[in-house]
């Protein structure tokens, strides 16, 4: 099984950016920080992110919902889908991906708010 997901909540002109760790392209002044899971993208004044992370080698299965709600769960308290939409199956590679897109509100350990529309996609892959 290999998961997906990532926040889609802004839209400039990427500039791209070299550093030890590679090359990766941002809006101007967005800084980036990588975990083993994935990288996330941060604008400079805290209030936007857009993340990519990846699960692999998984046993079991799950839904892009599921999966969505895990995750959130782990970083987030509140986490409400307020809205899902299922998008088209996309074959990429050997699998085929369940994709979602869905309308996100939640609390940060800080206290503050985060909404945000999130796509998420899973592929089940067998051995």
């Amino acid at each position: 099984m290999f998961l997906l997901c990532g926040n889609s909540l802004f839209s400039k002109i990427l500039v791209v950016n070299r550093d030890a760790t590679g090359k990766w392209a941002a809006p101007q002044g967005w800084s980036h920080s990588e975990s083993i899971a994935g990288v996330t993208l941060t604008s400079p004044d805290g209030k936007y992110e857009a993340a990519l992370a990846g699960l692999m080698r998984s046993q079991g299965h799950t839904t892009p919902t599921a999966f969505l709600r895990r995750m959130l769960g782990m970083a987030y308290s509140k986490v409400k889908l307020v809205a899902v939409r299922q998008l088209p199956n996309q074959k990429m590679g050997h699998p085929t991906w369940t994709w979602i897109e869905a309308d996100v509100t939640a609390t940060r350990k800080s206290g503050s708010q985060m909404k945000g529309i999130w796509r998420c996609g899973v592929a089940i892959i067998t051995i």
